[in-house]
C-alpha cells in the first residue's frame, strides 16, 4: 500500500481544508494499514519546506520498500509516515489484521469496528486496503463509522488490476455508497502509469460506462466529506433505479 506524491499531496489539502472546518481540538488520522510514502526528498521539501522535512525520519527497511514497489529512482528514501503526519498537525493512528512493528492496533476490517474507534477521527485513509477485505460492505461501513461528522475519507483502490485484490471499483460503488449514506463525493480521479511511471490522470466522477479505460493497472483516487450522521444501508446502483 503506498501513497505517491500527487496522493500525499492530496491529503495535505484535505487536512488542511478539513481543519478550517473543525471547530479545535485534536486533529485526529486513522490510516486502514501502515502506508508506504512514494515520494522523494525534493518533492517532499516543495511539499512542506525544507525544515519540516529534516524532522522527518525514514523508514527502517526503506531500500526494501521502494523496491517492492519499483521506485528505484527514490534510491532508498522512503519517509515515515507517522512523522509526517505529525508535520501535518495530526495524530496518526495505524490499524491492520496483523501486528507489524507499525501497527497500532489489530483490526479485522471484515467484521464490526471495535466502538472505541467509533466517531473518533477527522480522516480516515484508505491507501489500498478496502480491496483486500473480502467483506468489503462492512468494511466501508468502518470506514464511515470511524469519522465524525465533517470528517474526511481518501481512498486509493484499483480500479482495474487483476489479482491484486479480491475487487476492482467502479466511480458509481463510491458515489451511490456515499450519496447514500449522508456523504458529499468530491472527487474521483484515475490513474493510470506507463512503464516510466510517468502518471495519466482522469476527472471520474461519473455514473456513465466507461470505454475508454487503458490496457494497464488503473488506480482510483477517492475523497468524500461526512455531511451528516446516518445509518449505514447499503445502496442500489442509480442506473438500477438508486437515488
Amino acid at each position: 500500500m503506498g501513497l505517491n506524491v500527487w496522493e500525499i499531496g492530496q491529503i495535505a489539502w484535505l487536512i488542511e481544508n478539513l481543519k478550517k472546518r473543525s471547530q479545535g481540538g485534536t486533529f485526529r488520522t486513522l490510516s486502514l494499514g501502515y502506508p508506504d510514502l512514494l515520494i522523494s526528498r525534493p518533492q517532499l521539501v516543495a511539499l512542506i519546506g525544507e525544515e519540516a522535512t529534516s524532522r522527518v525520519s525514514l523508514r527502517e527497511n526503506a531500500e526494501h520498500i521502494a523496491r517492492a514497489h519499483k521506485q528505484h529512482h527514490l534510491q532508498g528514501y522512503v519517509p515515515d509516515a507517522k512523522d509526517l503526519f505529525a508535520e501535518f498537525g495530526s495524530d496518526f493512528l495505524a490499524i491492520d489484521i496483523q501486528q507489524f512493528p507499525t501497527t497500532d492496533m489489530v483490526v479485522d476490517l471484515n467484521e464490526p469496528l471495535p466502538e472505541s474507534l467509533v466517531g473518533q477521527f477527522d480522516l480516515v485513509i484508505d491507501p489500498g486496503t478496502t480491496e483486500h477485505c473480502f467483506n468489503v460492505a462492512q468494511c466501508m461501513k468502518n470506514s464511515s463509522s470511524a469519522l465524525k461528522v465533517g470528517g474526511g475519507i481518501f481512498h486509493l483502490v484499483p480500479g482495474s488490476y487483476i489479482n491484486h485484490g479480491f475487487y476492482s471499483f467502479s466511480p458509481t460503488f463510491f458515489l451511490d455508497y456515499y450519496e447514500r449514506n449522508g456523504f458529499l463525493t468530491l472527487k474521483i480521479v484515475q490513474v493510470s502509469f506507463d512503464d516510466d511511471w510517468n502518471a495519466t490522470e482522469h476527472d471520474r466522477m461519473t455514473f456513465d460506462v466507461l470505454d475508454d479505460l487503458p490496457a494497464g493497472p488503473v488506480l482510483l483516487d477517492v475523497i468524500a466529506l461526512k455531511v451528516e450522521e446516518k445509518e449505514i444501508t447499503w445502496p442500489r446502483q442509480r442506473m438500477y433505479g438508486g437515488p
